[in-house]
C-alpha cells in the first residue's frame, strides 16, 4: 500500500533535486511514489538532504532535498510505498 508523505516544494531540474515539505517520517532506502499530470514513476531515496548536509532519515515538518532521476512538478504529492 502506499501513504502520502508529503508534497513538492521546490524542482532544480538542472541538478535533478526535488524538495519536499514532510508530512510524514521518511529515510534513505525508501520507495516513493512521484505521481502527476505527466508522470508516474517510482523511486528509492539514495540522498537525502535537511539544510544542504547529508542525513539517513528526516521528520514531520522538515523540508528536504532528495535527489530524482526525473522531472516533477510543484505542489504535486509524494507518496511512499510500504509492502
Amino acid at each position: 500500500y502506499e501513504f502520502i508523505i508529503g508534497k513538492i516544494t521546490h524542482f532544480y531540474a538542472k541538478i535533478g533535486v526535488v524538495v519536499i515539505k514532510l508530512s510524514f517520517d521518511i529515510k534513505i532506502d525508501d520507495l516513493l511514489h512521484y505521481k502527476g499530470d505527466n508522470y508516474d514513476f517510482e523511486e528509492k531515496i539514495t540522498s537525502l538532504q535537511l539544510n544542504h548536509k547529508e542525513v539517513t532519515n528526516a521528520k514531520i515538518g522538515d523540508s528536504v532535498g532528495i535527489k530524482i532521476n526525473s522531472i516533477v512538478k510543484v505542489d504535486n504529492l509524494v507518496f511512499k510505498i510500504e509492502e
